[in-house]
């Protein structure tokens, strides 16, 4: 009876259980284990938050990159709906059609025609003026696909507008474009070249082959019927006669 009074008192005064072991009753006792016991206590649950919100952040960053492609990828969508107009002399229209809507068969031919027109003044005009020869340049390397664009940019090479534009200028008259087969045309024009001052320095005239196709619009700014020139061949008419000092 006096042994067992004995360790219900030790038991009661945090002496250590007897069936432990030595090194149990060591790690109890630890510095390190009572610290980590107490850093725990105290920090454990603010770790466990920060992981959390760590990952909430890290969704969110998710969705906001997600977000961000989503509306740039609508903001770069044209919203303008392109019409292929024809007006007569007076002014008053005579047909009109959702660009987008054509088809090879009901593009209106005069709507195929301003298009190789303006072609011809994009690509082979100069004005001069910098920034109107380079804006230019982009619409008629839009209007072009295939052998015509490297045609296009053969031209170039030889024939720098931004160059050229420094000391002359190049006006366009268009003499004729005649349909030569469902998607080609012949056009004949005029290029007269002057001084900046608009001295005469030359005029020859030249002649075309072209041929098109109908495809998707790309460019609305540009080319917003979607006609591209597939195939291009130039070539000057050599004039002999002399007009006014001005050379044919």
């Amino acid at each position: 009876m006096k042994i067992k009074m004995i360790n219900l008192m030790k038991k009661q005064q945090g002496a250590p259980d007897i069936l432990a072991t030595d090194a149990e009753i060591e790690n109890r006792d630890s510095p390190y284990v009572k610290g980590r016991a107490a850093w725990n206590e105290l920090y454990g649950s603010t770790v466990t938050q920060l992981e959390n919100s760590y990952r909430i952040i890290a969704m969110l960053a998710l969705v906001i990159i997600l977000l961000g492609c989503v509306i740039g990828h609508i903001a770069s969508q044209s919203r303008l709906k392109p019409y292929v107009v024809e007006v007569a002399s007076n002014g008053s229209v005579v047909t009109g059609m959702e660009a987008s809507s054509f088809s090879g068969s009901d593009v209106p031919e005069n709507a195929i025609k301003g298009s190789l027109y303006k072609f011809l003044l994009y690509s082979r005009g100069v004005t001069g003026d910098p920034s109107v020869d380079q804006d230019n340049v982009y619409a008629a390397q839009a209007l072009t696909t295939g052998n015509a664009f490297t045609t296009l940019s053969n031209y170039y090479q030889q024939n720098n507008p931004l160059i050229v534009g420094k000391t002359e200028k190049v006006s366009i008259n268009v003499l004729y474009e005649i349909k030569r087969t469902n998607n080609s045309y012949e056009v004949a024009w005029q290029e007269t070249t002057t001084t900046l001052a608009n001295e005469p320095v030359s005029q020859n005239n030249f002649i075309a082959e072209i041929t098109y196709k109908l495809g998707d619009v790309k460019d609305i700014r540009y080319n917003p019927l979607g006609l591209y020139i597939t195939d291009l061949t130039w070539t000057q008419q050599i004039n002999t006669n002399n007009n006014n000092g001005v050379q044919q």
